[in-house]
């Protein structure tokens, strides 16, 4: 067996693995009922170097999925007093049952 010595990562080389994208969707709402429908969903995403494409897309698809429920299915909660969110990320996501 062969030991490879990695290079530690700083602090700012550790900041700089990330991943920036960009997204777009275009919905109808329907004023009368207040109904909406997705009409279409775009995303743009720079992941750098892919060690496994599908895995990525099936992560960048999932995310989209999971905010896209998290905006239009679930309900946000407040605290009345503070006015903070008491649901304000995915860690506190519930996947919706309807």
């Amino acid at each position: 067996m062969r030991l490879i010595k990695l290079p530690l990562l700083s602090v700012k080389a550790a900041l700089d693995l990330s991943s920036w994208g960009a997204g777009l969707v275009v919905a109808e709402v329907d004023c009368h009922t207040g109904t909406a429908r997705v009409v279409s969903a775009d995303m743009v995403i720079d992941a750098g170097r892919s060690l496994n494409p599908a895995i990525d897309v099936g992560q960048v698809e999932g995310a989209f999925a999971q905010g896209m429920g998290y905006v239009t299915n679930e309900q946000l909660l407040y605290d009345p007093e503070t006015g903070e969110t008491i649901t304000p990320c995915m860690g506190t996501y519930k996947v919706s049952i309807k």
